[in-house]
């Protein structure tokens, strides 16, 4: 006789399968990349049988699109956890070693890297969206900064964004192939260094290099 927990709790096994296989697959993208990543590959990192990820996922690339779309949200994550009603620079530096330290464990962050930098038969416009989002949500926090006075008026915005982007995923590719993301976050901390005398005003200077080399810094220890 069937009980009246019995489809909440199928529901819930099934929603955790589906998570490992998710999980899984993104570790497999990761070791092998995506062309790489085979279904035996997939198997071996979810320990899941063909019909659980079959009933789950219909192809390779449906999973490796999920875990773009896992990688989105974990970068909005990200920036809605650091943001600051006082200083939407800070809470960007912040998101920014949040992030960066995100990618040297997590396997959703490494795989978003790979799928999304790598040249695969992926569409095109579902790896481009990856990036969107970082510019999107950078563009929205300097607009911010821009009418708190910590941007200097000058600087364009949309400019900056895409150079920001562009910077982030450059450094964290090279850094993970001189130091395997060892030294990723001090990357980071030292770019912001570089940037941010050009970028924000002489008043709040001061302020926010001191931001980044104490209270941000803090933050990636927790």
């Amino acid at each position: 006789m069937s009980t009246a927990t019995e489809t909440p709790q199928r529901q819930q096994r099934a929603l955790q399968t589906r998570a490992q296989i998710i999980r899984g697959g993104a570790k497999a993208f990761v070791k092998n990349g995506y062309e790489g990543a085979t279904l035996a590959a997939i198997q071996k990192e979810t320990q899941v049988s063909n019909g659980a990820f079959y009933f789950h996922f219909a192809t390779r690339q449906s999973l490796a699109l999920t875990v773009l779309e896992e990688y989105e949200d974990l970068v909005r994550r990200i920036v809605t956890a650091e943001a600051s009603a006082s200083s939407a620079l800070e809470s960007l530096i912040s998101a920014s070693l949040r992030f960066s330290k995100a990618i040297k464990s997590d396997p959703i962050a490494q795989a978003g890297v790979v799928l999304s930098t790598e040249r695969s038969s992926l569409p095109e416009r579902s790896v481009r969206q990856a990036y969107d989002v970082w510019r999107d949500q950078v563009t929205m926090a300097l607009t911010l900064a821009q009418q708190q006075g910590d941007l200097r008026d000058d600087v364009d915005v949309a400019e900056l964004s895409m150079f920001f982007v562009a910077s982030f995923t450059g450094i964290q590719l090279a850094s993970a192939v001189n130091t395997r993301r060892r030294d990723l976050i001090e990357r980071v901390r030292a770019a912001w260094m570089l940037l941010l005398p050009g970028l924000v005003p002489n008043e709040h200077l001061h302020r926010m290099l001191d931001f980044v080399s104490g209270p941000a810094k803090q933050r990636t220890r927790k």
